[in-house]
C-alpha cells in the first residue's frame, strides 16, 4: 500500500507472473522505497518544505506485474503499464513510470471517451427496444469499440418493429465472437 501510494499507481498480479515472484517484487521495490526515502530525509533535514516531485502529478496509473519471461520490456497495453517481475530496483521502477506516464494517460483518455460513447449508445437501445438493461462489457471479454459497434447496428437495424417485439423487457448481453459481436437475450 505504502508502494502503490507513493508511486501513485495500483499494482496487479499478471497472469504470467507466479504468486512469489509477485511477492517478492512487491516487497523488494518497498525495502528500495523505504531506503530512497531515508537518504532523503537525511539530505534535506535543512530544507522545512520540500518541492513536489513529478511523481506527485502522475495519474493513478495500473500496472501489472508479468513473469520476467512475458514481460521482458515495459509495454503498454489497453491502458495498463506491463513490467516484469525483475523491475524491482526503485530508481528503475521510477524511470519506467515516468516514461511511460503519457502513452498509459492517452490510452485511459481514449478508454474513457470510449466508455462515455458505449453507455450513451446503450442508454438509446435500451430505450428504443424497451430493454430491463444492458450487460456491461467487461475488460478482458470486450474491446468497448466492439460493443459501440454492436450498438450502432442495433439502431440502424430496419426490423426495429420485430426487434422491439422480442426484446422489449429483457435484458441484453453483448458478447465477443469470432469477427464480431453477438447479441444474446439469455440474460
Amino acid at each position: 500500500a505504502v508502494l502503490q501510494h507513493e508511486l501513485g499507481i495500483t499494482l496487479r498480479k499478471g497472469y504470467s507472473c507466479s504468486s512469489k515472484a509477485y511477492h517478492e517484487f512487491v516487497h523488494e521495490a518497498a525495502r528500495q522505497l523505504q531506503l530512497q526515502q531515508q537518504e532523503e530525509k537525511q539530505t534535506q533535514q535543512q530544507q522545512q518544505e520540500q518541492e513536489p516531485t513529478a511523481l506527485m502529478v502522475r495519474p493513478l496509473m495500473q500496472v501489472v506485474v508479468e513473469s520476467e519471461q512475458a514481460c521482458r520490456r515495459p509495454s503498454v497495453l489497453q491502458g495498463e503499464l506491463r513490467i516484469g517481475a525483475h523491475v524491482v530496483e526503485y530508481s528503475r521502477l521510477e524511470s519506467i513510470l515516468s516514461k511511460h506516464a503519457n502513452d498509459v494517460l492517452k490510452h485511459q483518455e481514449k478508454r474513457q471517451e470510449e466508455w462515455q460513447q458505449f453507455q450513451q449508445l446503450s442508454q438509446l437501445v435500451q430505450y428504443k427496444f424497451s430493454l430491463h438493461r444492458i450487460g456491461k462489457p467487461r475488460n478482458n471479454m470486450l474491446l468497448l469499440k466492439q460493443g459501440i459497434e454492436a450498438l450502432r447496428r442495433l439502431l440502424i437495424i430496419e426490423d426495429a418493429p420485430l426487434l422491439f417485439e422480442q426484446l422489449a423487457g429483457h435484458s441484453l448481453g453483448i458478447a465477443p465472437s469470432g469477427h464480431a459481436c453477438h447479441l444474446g437475450d439469455d440474460g
